[in-house]
């Protein structure tokens, strides 16, 4: 008995923190297309925090799973792409708010409709260190998605959205 309850506990703690998945992931959403992120040549992420925390698909399966609870309209044949341009704090070593910067385009029938910037942040997640840094970058992914969905709702060009928690 003890031993099984212990095998229970590590599943489950092994399960948790930098390996939580979305309950959808990047493809279709209410008809819309969503690609998966891509970082910009000069995103500043980490190579250990893009290998471990995997931002770029975390905060597309976030948006999908947005839209797919809250979404409206129509997203037949609109395609929604990603890029992380920016993102400061997310060493395992920093302690402070974490920022990210994603712009976004929205192409429908083929051509570009319209633009946005979201800007996220966070403080690391309890325990620190990487671990930290992933939890931190789950919440900015999930703040961001649900800044975008309301913009798809009515998306004006050049749209700056605000994700960032209160300080």
């Amino acid at each position: 008995m003890r031993a099984a309850c212990l095998a229970i506990g590590i599943a489950v703690l092994g399960s948790s923190g930098c390996e939580k998945s979305a309950s959808s992931t990047p493809g279709q959403a209410r008809g819309y297309t969503i690609e998966p992120a891509d970082y910009g040549e000069n995103a500043n992420a980490p190579e250990k925090t893009r290998a471990r925390c995997k931002f770029e698909m975390r905060v597309s399966q976030e948006l999908a799973a947005a839209i797919e609870a809250r979404g409206t309209g129509d997203g037949a044949d609109k395609r929604i792409a990603l890029t992380v341009v920016r993102m400061d704090g997310a060493e395992p070593a920093w302690e402070g708010v974490m920022n990210v910067l994603v712009e976004g385009e929205l192409v429908a029938h083929g051509d570009r409709a319209a633009g946005f910037s979201v800007r996220g942040s966070s403080r690391p997640g309890v325990g620190g260190g990487q671990s930290g840094v992933c939890a931190g970058l789950d919440d900015i992914a999930e703040q961001m998605a649900e800044a975008i969905v309301p913009w798809l709702a009515d998306p004006k060009d050049g749209a700056e959205l605000d994700a960032r928690e209160p300080e």
